[in-house]
């Protein structure tokens, strides 16, 4: 919910309303970040690094830890090489989206658990 509220605030550019926005002045205006973005993906990455000690501080199942450890390296990947490449714009547009629909996802669970089936099933 966190990193929804942060992406809304920072799509304030209008990247959502005018698609060509996302490349405007790329590559020379995409190397300079707001501060505030900067820390959006250096918070990601760290929380995604945070992952591996807490399989072992946590004593992760055997059986759980390979999907763990392949979800944390595909996003610390996607986040690094589009921090990188100067891909931040579509990096944000990304997982506002991905976030978006994990918020879903659990908010469905929590419904789910709550005895809130009918709901919870879009019915």
């Amino acid at each position: 919910a966190a990193n929804l509220l942060w992406e809304s605030f920072e799509m304030e550019g209008g990247y959502l309303k005018f698609l060509s926005a996302l490349w405007a002045g790329y590559p020379e205006q995409h190397s300079m970040m707001p501060w505030s973005l900067k820390l959006f993906y250096i918070l990601n990455i760290a929380y995604w690094v945070h992952v591996f000690p807490e399989l072992y501080l946590t004593k992760t199942k055997k059986e759980d830890m390979p999907a763990k450890i392949q979800t944390a390296v595909l996003y610390l990947i996607t986040i690094i090489a589009g921090y990188a490449m100067h891909y931040q714009r579509i990096l944000l547009i990304l997982l506002s989206l991905h976030y978006l629909v994990e918020g879903v996802f659990h908010l469905a669970r929590i419904l789910y658990f709550v005895d809130k089936n009918q709901i919870a099933q879009g019915g």
